[in-house]
């Protein structure tokens, strides 16, 4: 049977083992306080990265709206200016076939190449 210095040492072991799993576990305990810390430093950046990203998108956005609004409007003024440039070559047509210096079959050859066809 075991005695009771054989106790005190068993009891002596376990209060040392003790001690080394403490300082183990609080050891691991810095280490992964540590790395939470770090994984909290670069979210904290992701996230400003994330509003940084959402105002460049927003004004890409506007952006492109804008860009297209003027495009439609560039259309527009090409086809007024077009539809002007139709008119003036419509009136030199028919200068020209009053004077009797283009035939009908003229007038017809240049109404088929006209932007707007009459």
């Amino acid at each position: 049977m075991l005695e009771k210095k054989d106790f005190q040492k068993i009891g002596k072991i376990v209060e040392e083992s003790d001690k080394r799993t403490d300082k183990k576990i609080n050891s691991l305990a810095v280490a992964v306080k540590h790395g939470f810390d770090d994984v909290d430093k670069r979210l904290d950046g992701m996230g400003k990265d994330i509003g940084t990203i959402k105002k460049t998108m927003v004004t890409k956005i506007h952006f492109n709206e804008r860009l297209d609004e003027k495009m439609a409007d560039l259309r527009g003024d090409i086809v007024v200016l077009l539809r002007k440039e139709d008119r003036k070559l419509e009136a030199l047509i028919e200068k020209l076939k009053q004077k009797h210096i283009i035939t009908d079959d003229d007038v017809k050859e240049l109404h088929e190449i006209q932007i707007f066809a009459q």
